[in-house]
């Protein structure tokens, strides 16, 4: 056994070897995903397709068109993306998702090598490489908006270990200053990264640079405060007239509870990666592992280390999980959103757990468990059918119900539709708001409008009272209105939402349904 771990430290210290076991090994676990000639992506609609229809850079700059969120830099690689797209048959995105992850990963790789033994430092990229939260994230295109707010993270988080050594004239700290730019414009999971590098700097025994960490730090908050306050302002104005529903609800006892939930649940992905889903359940046992587990984990090794630097790694693997459940919105879990975490976890393990207690020689086993574990699990995301149906079969919530619902829906699989919307509203999910309200609201309309024994008056009564009226409600309901009523286009009570407020997706899911009728 001695000689077999020794073989392995030899092998994964050698650059050679190491780089080139990373896309090697990323090829065997995801290639389903990478060249699947499918697309599974229910907010394809609303972010590839407006861009897609973008006749020019200066088109975009100057807001000739609607563009969901305000990820510029998101924007720009999905338009390179949607231009490679053009020469090949099958969709590119899984195979973009899956280089920035690489780079991403070998990226880890270096910046663990800082701070852990070479062989800590690459086995536990390995392992960061194929866990199971990547295969339900790649998969996603529009995913890339994580991917590369990771990656810049991962760049800054580089050179902020090269501006601590106190070297002048290699612009580090710009380099920081930027990349946080470019992560935060991809997407703004990472915007409290200030935080993070003001413990970095601040807790450490870092002297004679102190004018330098202030200007890094006040150039980082400025930013901060500015981007945070343009996605503010975006999502409480301008987002819900063109999605027609709000990402941010009013702060509730309920949404206290989903958001403590789901905080625990995140930290059980990360910890014990068993079950995987589009969404998680509000009652499922896994919400009650994930937090106790890693207070557990923290309270263990306040023995051996100091409080200073558990509390530096407590908040740069909670930071990026503030952004969202700091309040409540239409996102209870999503494991996208777990890849910074996951991140700064790797992190913590090699520092701590690893590197204290000498256990590299487990870290063999475990790559391979969730090796084979990921290559199941991108054989599941790379077809359309089987991630509906596996999402609704292992996490039977509201949101996992009607997004397999709206699926069977835009097949025309009408039958399997009303079942599954019926047993789900019949469960009582009509009752929850956030993002199930939203589903249960267009799920619930359709059901209404299927009615056959129901009159069209009855049915404009009953989706009247529907609670989450977003753009596609109320586009089904001035049709009813139109049949039943004889109402003509320019009539003022049909005039309450225009058509192109309705996203491309939702509208074509209706007049296909219309029609197969």
């Amino acid at each position: 056994m001695g000689n077999w771990n020794l073989k392995i430290e030899e092998w994964i210290t050698q650059d050679k070897w190491f780089f080139c076991t990373i896309p090697i090994l990323g090829i065997l676990v995801y290639f389903p995903i990478i060249f699947s000639p499918s697309l599974v992506d229910i907010d394809f609609g609303h972010v590839f397709v407006p861009i897609d229809e973008i006749p020019s850079i200066k088109d975009y700059l100057t807001h000739k068109v609607h563009i969901i969120d305000l990820q510029p830099v998101r924007d720009f690689f999905i338009m390179f993306m949607l231009k490679v797209n053009r020469y090949f048959d099958n969709q590119v995105y899984g195979f973009f998702n899956f280089v920035v992850w690489l780079l991403s990963v070998t990226l880890l790789s270096k910046i663990l090598e800082k701070v852990a033994s070479l062989a800590t430092a690459r086995l536990i990229a390995l392992s960061v490489l194929v866990h199971p939260i990547a295969a339900w994230t790649l998969y996603w295109p529009t995913a890339i908006k994580h991917l590369l707010s990771l990656f810049f993270l991962s760049l800054a988080s580089f050179f902020l270990f090269e501006f601590r050594k106190g070297r002048r004239g290699d612009w580090s700290g710009f380099k920081v200053f930027f990349f946080y730019l470019l992560s935060i414009n991809s997407q703004p999971i990472t915007l409290l990264f200030p935080f993070v590098i003001a413990m970095f700097l601040f807790g450490s025994s870092n002297q004679g640079r102190k004018k330098d960490d202030w200007i890094l730090l006040v150039l980082c908050f400025l930013a901060m405060i500015i981007f945070g306050l343009s996605n503010y302002i975006y999502y409480r104005d301008v987002y819900p007239l063109y999605v027609g529903v709000s990402k941010m609800d009013p702060i509730s006892v309920e949404g206290m509870a989903i958001n403590f939930f789901g905080l625990s649940r995140s930290l059980t992905q990360l910890l014990i990666p068993l079950q995987f889903a589009m969404s998680y359940s509000f009652s499922s046992l896994l919400n009650f592992f994930g937090l106790p587990l890693f207070v557990f984990i923290f309270v263990i090794l306040n023995a051996k280390f100091d409080k200073k630097t558990l509390a530096f790694y407590f908040f740069l693997i909670l930071f990026p999980l503030c952004t969202i459940y700091g309040k409540k919105t239409n996102i209870f879990v999503s494991d996208t959103y777990l890849l910074v975490p996951l991140f700064s976890l790797s992190l913590f393990l090699s520092v701590t757990i690893i590197e204290k207690y000498k256990i590299q020689k487990w870290l063999i086993p475990i790559i391979l468990f969730l090796a084979v574990k990921s290559s199941y699990e991108s054989f599941i995301v790379s077809d359309e059918d089987r991630i509906f149906k596996v999402s609704y079969e292992r996490e039977r919530e509201c949101k996992t119900a009607f997004s397999y619902s709206s699926f069977l829906l835009f097949n025309l699989e009408i039958d399997r539709f009303k079942e599954v919307a019926n047993n789900a509203i019949a469960n009582r999910c009509i009752l929850l708001g956030g993002g199930a309200g939203v589903l249960t609201s267009e799920v619930y309309s359709f059901l209404v409008y299927f009615s056959e024994e129901t009159q069209i008056e009855d049915k404009i009564k009953l989706i009247s009272k529907v609670k989450n009226k977003t753009n596609l409600v109320l586009f089904i309901l001035n049709e009813l209105k139109r049949k039943g009523r004889g109402l003509s286009l320019d009539d003022p009570e049909y005039q309450k939402i225009e058509v192109f407020q309705v996203t491309p997706s939702r509208r074509k899911l209706y007049r296909k349904v219309e029609a197969e009728l």
